[in-house]
Formats: C-alpha cells, structure tokens, sequence
C-alpha cells in the first residue's frame, strides 16, 4: 500500500504504513521550517542531538571555507541560535580545523598544526560549548615527529562502536622503499590516553595502501590495507600477468594488552580473485565484520561475480569463519537483466555503504550501484572540454547469517544519473527540461540508511514515474529535483521489501525550496535519524523517527 503525506510546515505527521503478511510501521515525520543561511555557509557536521529532538550543527563559513560557525536548531527543527566559533591559537599561529563531533557527552572540534622548526606535526581536540560556541577545555592527544617532509594531512580519527574508545591513526612520512610507519593511539572520551605506539610493517611504503582503521570497546586497533604481492604469491594465485590485479587485501590487528601484531592474509581463501571494496565493522560480541565485492577475473577494474566476508573473534584472535558467495542466477538476472546474466556477465560495480551487525551473529549489507566517468577532449582549436557522469543506481540490501551466507535479499531499483560539461550544468538543465539532468542535482542524489529493530530503511528522492514504470517492467527515469518525491523503503529479514512515497520533494507552497539531501543524514538513536536539504541560502532539516509494531 502506498501512502501520500502532504506536509505542513513544523507539522508531525504520525503514520502507520502496513501491508498484509508483514510487519506494521509506525513513521513519524518532523518537518523544520525552511530557513536561510549565509551564502558561504555550508553544513559541515551533526555535533550533537540532544533528549528533546533539538540538535546542534558545524557550519563551515566563509569565501574559503575558513571560518566555523555552531547553529543550534530547536525541538521544531529550526534555527534557534547562531554562534561563531573562534578558531583556537598554539603559541600565536592558529590552527587548521580537522574534524568535530561528540564523543561520549562531549563535543570536540579537532585541529591539527604543523610547526616546521620543531618537526611536530599536532592534533588538538578542543572541547567545545554548543550552547555558547566557547571553548572549555583543549586537549594535545597525538603530536607526530617527523624527520621527512609531510605532505597533506596524516591523521585519521574514529570511534568504537560502543562509543567509549576514540582511534587516532598517524602516519609517518617514509620514502617509498622504507617500511611503512604508523603511529596509533587510543584515548578516552575525555581524551586520556589508553595507550600509543608506533607500528613498523614489513612491507615497504611503495607496497603498502592504507585502506582504514577501527578500534573495538576493549581498545584493540584492527586495520585494513593492501600491499603487493612478491613475484611467487603473483604466480601462485595466477595474477602474474601485465595487467593483473598484483595487489592483495588484508588487515592487522594489534592487541595492545600483550603488545601482539597480527596479520590477517585472509585473501589466500580467494585463490585468482580479486577482492574490492572491503568495509569493516564490529559487533556486540567484540568480532570484527568485513564483507566485499570480488571478480573472478584476475584483472582489476572488472565487474562482479560475488561477495566476500570474513569474522575476526578479538578474544582469540583468530578468523572464526570466511565465506566466497557467486551471485546466484535470480540475483544476478534482477540486477542486469536476464539475457546478460545468462551470457554470464558480471553485475556492475556497487559500493558497500553501511554494515549493520544484527543479533547472534547476522548482519546486513547496504550497497548502492555508483559509477563516476570522466573525459577530456580537445577541439582543433585547443580548447578542452572536460565531461563528467554520475550515475547512483540500484540498491541492493544483503541479510547474512553467522557464516556469511546470504539468507535473503532485497533490491531497489532506481536512477539518479546527471551530466556535467566543465563542471557546470547548462541553462537547460538548470530550467529542469534538458535531454538529461545536470550537475545541479548531483545534491539530492544517494541514499540514507536507518537500521530499526534489525529492519532496514532507505531514503531516497525518486521520479514520481518510476513506481509505476517499475511495476510495468520498465527501467526507472532519472530523478530531478523539481518533480522528485521522497521515499521510504524498508527491507526485513524475510525477504519482504515495501516502499511508500513519504511526500513531494520540492513544494514551494508549503515553504519547501528543495528536497532533502539522503547523503548528509545522520541516525542518532535506535529509531531516529535527522536529514538536510540545501538550495543556495536556504536550508531545510527533517526529522524522521521510525518504529516497528
């Protein structure tokens, strides 16, 4: 069954969407007033939503996107206060903003400084007042010394899942033949340190890709990377070829407590095939959750034939189990179409977008099909022309068990594809009527993913054709922001998916300047997630709170 809403400005509408043989939802939606914002001012991150609904956001300001301002939304999800943050100073130089976000009760606006005399390069963790956009305390949780020129930035933070750990990753500037050197460090919420160490690998800097970091409720670090093969590993796993994949994927885990390095080879399992686009996750079990694309050919940059996964038991450190799955024919024939599944082509390249680890052992994987291109070209007169594509297409939600075996799944089909010549978009395209739409509605593209009760939840924005295309057998039309509705689709365990139209996208008679961006959303409790929407100076915020029953 599906169900229109038509939206008010600062109403809740309470909604139950139900459909026979399948659970009841109960949706909320909170829809914020539209406000306006400076015209150099961009939202740059969810610091925190407090008990009451309010929340407070980073907005990024200025012409060079220097100045940092804290903007508190209220219960109703509009603007309530305005302040600006003044950037912090070490020893008169002023620091360059990093990151923020709340940890524990805490909310922190990270910096790094990088003082060439002394060869330190410093992370500082400012605990900031959202109510007042004043600095209360500031914290030196990492400084790096360094003997070789660092280019860019080498820090990378992130949290445990049971939000009691925070990971600092650092990595030192090496030359290209010496072994790759990162320095890892775990702190408290309140910034005290848990432990720091320098970690050497046995693989030269040339060799050695860091692909990302995680750090579980008991402080151990596990990272992701790939590192190329030697010359009888290439040979062994047939990737010996000019144009072979020569690079394997694998993680480390360092279990601080006895100081022990381990080395997760878990490719090996994967013979001749080519492992992509890995994520990591942990669960409540203290395990950590990988799954990934891979090709059965040894050529990188191909399609896909299956996924992969593997679970890492923290306690005894050791891979508990790993698990090779070909898409089977259903799927593959949902995906790209019977005719070319039969032909045995492989689907196109999905990314994996969130891992949900679920009860006794399960886990969902989001994944969103996502291709960029882009050419340049070069008239008789030597003028370039450079052209670019997106195209966010279908969505395909996986539900594994213990093992890694696919129980069931589900897919949305959909098309969010725009073109751009010189990174602009034409008249025509900016007036919505152009032969395809433009980069202006790149913005409203992707998805949001909510997980409720072990129910999985997408938002989109659609072209209001598409329900009705895809129920004919049609391929789906690209969405543009004028005609666009937002959706909701939900995925259970079982296999079943609903999808119902929440309300039109862009409604200018309800005050509704653009739709919502999917992309820039944040779940911050087990059944609430909060969205933006943008347009040139206006922004909109809608809440959306979602439970089973």
């Amino acid at each position: 069954m599906k169900l229109k809403l038509r939206m008010k400005q600062l109403l809740v509408a309470a909604v139950a969407f139900t459909t026979t043989g399948a659970f009841a939802q109960n949706v909320s939606i909170k829809n914020g007033e539209s406000f306006k914002v400076g015209g150099f001012e961009f939202v740059e991150d969810v610091l925190a939503v407090h008990s009451d609904g309010s929340a407070t956001v980073l907005l990024k300001a200025g012409f060079l996107g220097t100045k940092f301002r804290v903007l508190n939304l209220n219960s109703e999800l509009t603007a309530d206060s305005k302040f600006e943050i003044e950037i912090p100073k070490v020893d008169n130089k002023k620091v360059n903003y990093f990151t923020a976000g709340q940890y524990g009760k805490n909310v922190f606006f990270m910096s790094t400084l990088k003082d060439r005399k002394s060869k330190t390069y410093s992370m500082y963790a400012s605990e900031l007042d959202p109510k007042t956009g004043k600095f209360l305390k500031h914290h030196n949780p990492v400084s790096l010394n360094y003997d070789k020129m660092i280019f860019g930035r080498p820090f990378e933070v992130s949290r445990s899942v049971d939000s009691t750990k925070i990971l600092f990753v650092s990595k030192y500037p090496t030359g290209r033949k010496d072994m790759a050197k990162y320095k890892l460090t775990v702190v408290n919420n309140d910034m005290s340190e848990v432990w720091s160490k320098d970690i050497e690998f046995s693989e030269e800097t040339r060799h050695f890709d860091y692909n990302g970091a995680l750090v579980d409720k008991e402080g151990n670090v596990h990272l992701l990377a790939t590192s190329k093969m030697d010359k009888d590993e290439q040979k062994e796993e047939g990737k010996s070829g000019i144009f072979a994949d020569k690079w394997k994927t694998e993680m480390y885990s360092y279990y601080h407590k006895d100081g022990k390095l381990v080395h997760y080879d878990f490719e090996k399992s994967l013979s001749d095939k080519v492992v992509m686009n890995i994520h990591l996750t942990m669960n409540d079990q203290d395990q950590v959750l990988a799954a990934g694309f891979y090709s059965d050919r040894t050529f990188w940059g191909q399609g896909y034939s299956g996924f992969y996964t593997f679970r890492v038991d923290a306690a005894s450190k050791e891979i508990v189990s790993s698990s090779i799955v070909p898409f089977n024919e259903e799927l593959k024939a949902e995906l790209i179409g019977e005719r070319r599944a039969q032909k045995g082509k492989d689907i196109p390249k999905y990314e994996v977008r969130k891992l949900y680890p679920l009860e006794n052992g399960k886990m969902a994987v989001v994944t969103e099909e996502y291709t960029y291109t882009r050419t340049e070209s070069t008239d008789a007169n030597g003028n370039t022309t450079v052209s670019e594509t997106w195209l966010y297409g279908n969505v395909l939600v996986m539900y594994l068990d213990e093992k890694g075996q696919m129980t069931s799944y589900g897919v949305l089909k959909k098309r969010q594809y725009c073109t751009a010549k010189n990174g602009e978009a034409s008249l025509m395209q900016k007036l919505g009527i152009g032969a395809t739409p433009g980069v202006n509605e790149l913005p409203y593209y992707g998805i949001a993913t909510m997980n409720v009760d072990g129910n999985i939840y997408v938002i989109f924005n659609d072209n209001p054709k598409n329900p009705a295309r895809l129920e004919d057998g049609k391929k789906p039309k690209s969405v543009r922001q004028r005609t666009a509705i937002t959706e909701l689709v939900s995925f259970t365990e079982d296999g079943k998916m609903m999808r119902n139209t929440l309300f039109k996208a862009k409604d200018n008679s309800e005050g509704y300047k653009m739709p919502i961006m999917p992309r820039q959303s944040v779940q911050y409790s087990d059944h609430d997630m909060i969205i933006f929407g943008r347009k040139k100076k206006n922004l909109r915020v809608l809440g959306l709170n979602i439970s089973n029953s």
